[in-house]
């Protein structure tokens, strides 16, 4: 599979089970932050984004991660 972008990348993670589809909300949360501080030099924007990875974000990847090291064992 060819994957280019992360909304590509993100819909192959579910399709090897790596990102349960409860979790699609979130992933498309993670997505759309990734997309709106690309290029931002909004200051408000950043803290929120920065407080969305701290409270959930982070956790999501360190979640995703042990999924991965799971599936590969």
């Amino acid at each position: 599979m060819s994957i280019h972008s992360p909304k590509q990348a993100f819909t192959w993670a579910i399709e090897m089970g790596w990102i349960p589809r409860e979790e699609e909300p979130l992933w498309r949360q993670i997505i759309e932050d990734r997309n709106l501080t690309t290029h931002t030099y909004r200051e408000a924007l950043a803290a929120t984004v920065a407080a969305r990875i701290l409270e959930t974000h982070a956790n999501a990847f360190a979640n995703l991660l042990e999924r991965m090291k799971t599936a590969n064992t």
